[in-house]
Parts: C-alpha cells; structure tokens; sequence
C-alpha cells in the first residue's frame, strides 16, 4: 500500500513540476517501473490469498460439490505450475541481472532487487496455492479424497 501511496505521490509531483515549472523530477519513469514490480508481486500474492482472483461462474454454480472442489483442484494446480515456471524464469533472470550488473539507465538503480522481490512475490502465491490443494484434500466436508480416488 505504501508503494502505491509513494509512486502516486511521485507521479502527481512530477506531473506538476512538469507542468507548471517546466521541470519533471528526473527519474520518475524509471522509479515507477522499478517499484511497480514490487505492487505485481504482493497484489498477486494478496489475491491469492483473499481468493479475489477473476473467475467465470457460469460452469461453477451449476456443478455439484464433488465438481465444484475438482474445479477449484485443477485450477490451483495449473496456478502451481504457471507459478512454478514463473519463480524458476524469475530467479534466472535475477541471476543474470546480477551477473550484468544491470541498472536503471539514468538513476542507475540496481535491478536485481526488484527482480526478486517479483519472484518473492510469485513464492507467496505459490505456496498459497499448495495450501489450498493440501486444504481441498484434507477438508472433511464432502469426503473429497474418496471420491477422486
């Protein structure tokens, strides 16, 4: 929340003092897009975790618990596996970063950090998401083990 409160802030200044003192805050631009990976990272974690993600009802609500569960199943096993991917592509493209040593063009901000504070963020989910499935498997409510097995 911070984040987002501080780059606002940023970008209602640097529009102001481009506008009326014909003057931009140098760097701006480059702060907002560093600083935007960190609000990707925690907003996907947070819907994750609140279960706020889109989803299309219109099968949903027509199937039976037993389908509904098998639903949410693979849904969060695919979500395991985009996760998966995009920790271990994220984590390799840090590396690199690191190995570079890339930075921001004009305030010459290092990368990396920003890079894994993404895949930090892509963990929480993904562990989130293991949560759950263990969770469907474990909920005594419809006896949902026996039945897929």
């Amino acid at each position: 929340m911070f984040i987002v409160i501080g780059v606002a802030i940023l970008t209602g200044l640097d529009v102001g003092g481009r506008y009326l003192f014909k003057s931009p805050i140098k760097g701006t631009y480059e702060l907002t897009q560093v600083f935007f990976s960190s609000i990707v990272a925690f907003g996907i974690a947070a819907a994750t975790i609140a279960e706020e993600h889109i989803m299309v009802d219109l099968v949903f609500v027509r199937l039976r618990p037993f389908g509904q569960r098998l639903l949410k199943l693979i849904a969060n096993l695919v979500g395991v596996l985009v996760l998966a991917v995009l920790i271990w592509q994220g984590t390799k493209s840090g590396f690199e970063s690191i190995n570079t040593h890339e930075e921001t063009e004009l305030l010459g901000v290092p990368v990396p950090p920003f890079r894994f504070v993404l895949v930090f963020g892509f963990f929480l989910s993904f562990i989130v998401l293991i949560y759950k499935i263990i969770h469907l498997f474990r909920s005594k409510k419809d006896s949902f083990r026996k039945e897929l097995l």
